[in-house]
């Protein structure tokens, strides 16, 4: 009985895999290789729009120069550090809870809600010392919502949101312990969502709905992106914010621009101080009309995230795209690691759906990744393996296999998704402003046709790393890897632990640590087996010389 399944054609058995039609040739064009559905390639909107240019940098340079931007960010400062005086007294008496899963309790004394509210005339004049003199509002607040769904895309959305409605954040849970920062929304009652572990998202999604059927708690603010976009797109919902069943407020929020669109890319201090650095900062808060769930939406949680996110998208000009939350960690982990992501077609969201993993196994596959990237341009190219590496003619063949099978984005058969042009902003405040800028198109060969992006290589170190768990799932997956290194493949059956074992060993040699991740999973595949003892054939015998590849690296 051949190891081959039957969708895979004779040539694996025979070694023919010069034809073009042959299933190495073949898997590097076939969707959903991994079982991972392929989507267009798009824009990644976890960038920002507007990149410093010269004319910011001048600005940057005249702001510090003559102390314009030193002397609002003291500004700043010194009025954060007064309003800690009733931010102090209104939570006298309430006291602190040392888990971000237990709900606090509300203010409702009036000398409590005085002092919010006078903090809150505080929160609009740090806006106008920023520069936000005037805040264009188009729509107004239902004052009967209990919760308010919003765009997000700079540290400064929640402000101005605040102060004109009276609503409370829900933010990440990190923040709560920033100086100042936490007093402040302890103080407004915001609430902390912790995103990296499903207790803390259970809980926050449990107290979110809680916080939105108490009237005693002011109403909440909810980004359902969970993390910030640019001004154009807008990724997938998250859906707490639509687990309560209640109707909900869309708002759009937007920082019409000519050079400086405020988008938390990267260092928070970094966008304050570019934000203190321009002559006046526009910003226009939209209020879409009340959502009321239908019957089957109320039941359905994503359904109803998906509907309020397609009439935000239609009302606010938005361009809808596939990614989430995860897919800005796996952007935030090469970033940090100086590798591209470039614009990919597989989404984080099915690789966490389909795969049991985290965002550590990820950001550590991404440090060994930058290790083998040689010439440091943010990709995987076959010389960047055989100079990390010193392979011989044998492991390059290997190699060359390998990135046959794997390479599963190339531009010249993907066509690209338009931008939306610059829309033309109506009303003298937009006008001045300079409108929303367009997303900007990308050269098809920023790809290398003969390189890996990190998304390329990733979904194949999940399929060995869960191959004792998934099984036959990912069969036909694991032949294509095991026919790399072992071409042509013998006939006998090898079941799903055994492939992976002699791929997981191959790569092993040159990575030993590859499979060690931080977090090890229950269940997964021992590289300390020989892999010549299931495979039945030679091994490369390359050695490995360089030190890059030895240890844990990341």
């Amino acid at each position: 009985m051949p190891l081959a399944s039957s969708d895979l054609t004779e040539h694996l058995l025979n070694g023919d895999d010069t034809r073009e039609d042959s299933p190495l040739a073949r898997a590097s064009k076939q969707e959903g290789f991994f079982r991972l559905p392929s989507h267009p390639r798009y824009h990644n909107p976890f960038e920002t729009l507007t990149h410093i240019g010269r004319y910011e940098k001048l600005k940057i340079i005249v702001f510090t120069l003559t102390g314009v931007a030193p002397l609002r960010l003291v500004i700043i400062l010194a009025l954060g550090v007064l309003g800690m005086i009733p931010a102090k007294l209104a939570l006298l008496g309430i006291p602190r809870s040392d888990d971000v899963r237990d709900l606090q309790p509300p203010i409702t004394a009036w000398w409590r809600k005085a002092l919010i509210h006078f903090m809150l005339l505080w929160v609009r004049i740090i806006l106008f010392v920023a520069g936000f003199y005037w805040v264009n509002v188009e729509g107004s607040p239902d004052r009967r919502t209990r919760v308010y769904v919003s765009t997000h895309h700079s540290i400064w959305d929640t402000l101005y949101l605040m102060y004109y409605t009276g609503a409370c954040e829900a933010a990440k849970s990190e923040v709560f312990d920033l100086p100042l920062v936490g007093t402040y929304l302890r103080v407004l009652s915001a609430l902390p969502i912790d995103r990296r572990s499903y207790i803390g998202r259970e809980a926050a999604r449990r107290n979110m709905k809680e916080r939105a059927l108490d009237e005693r708690y002011p109403p909440l603010i909810v980004f359902p992106t969970a993390t910030c976009n640019n001004i154009r797109q807008m990724t997938e919902f998250k859906t707490g914010a639509f687990d309560t069943g209640l109707p909900v407020q869309p708002i759009g929020i937007s920082y019409p621009c000519r050079f400086n669109d405020l988008y938390l890319d990267g260092s928070i201090l970094l966008v304050l101080y570019r934000t203190l650095c321009q002559f006046i900062n526009y910003e226009t808060i939209t209020f879409l009309p009340i959502y009321r769930p239908t019957p089957a939406e109320e039941d359905d949680p994503p359904l109803y995230a998906a509907e309020v996110r397609r009439v935000m998208c239609k009302k606010l000009h938005r361009v809808p795209v596939p990614f989430v939350f995860e897919d800005e960690m796996l952007r935030t982990a090469c970033v940090d690691n100086r590798m591209s992501l470039y614009q990919q077609r597989l989404m984080m969201k099915d690789v966490f759906e389909e795969f049991d993993t985290s965002d550590r196994i990820l950001e550590y596959w991404v440090g060994i990744l930058h290790s083998i990237d040689f010439d440091g341009d943010g990709f995987i190219s076959l010389q960047d393996v055989r100079n990390t590496f010193s392979l011989g003619p044998r492991g390059t063949r290997y190699v060359s296999r390998l990135f046959k099978i794997l390479k599963q984005d190339d531009p010249d058969t993907d066509a690209d998704v338009p931008p939306l042009p610059r829309r033309k902003e109506s009303g003298w405040y937009s006008k001045i402003a300079g409108g929303v800028p367009a997303v900007p198109r990308r050269p098809k060969d920023a790809l290398p046709a003969n390189a890996l992006a990190v998304h390329e290589i990733v979904p194949m170190l999940l399929v060995l790393y869960n191959a004792a768990v998934s099984r036959p799932r990912h069969r036909h997956s694991l032949e294509l890897l095991y026919s790399a290194f072992y071409f042509p493949v013998p006939t006998a059956v090898l079941d799903e632990t055994e492939l992976a074992t002699a791929v997981c060993g191959q790569l092993t040699r040159y990575i030993p640590d590859l499979f060690n991740p931080p977090m090890p999973r229950r269940n997964t595949i021992s590289t300390a087996d020989t892999p010549s003892s299931t495979a039945g054939t030679s091994t490369d015998e390359d050695t490995v010389t360089s030190p890059k590849a030895e240890g844990p690296i990341g």
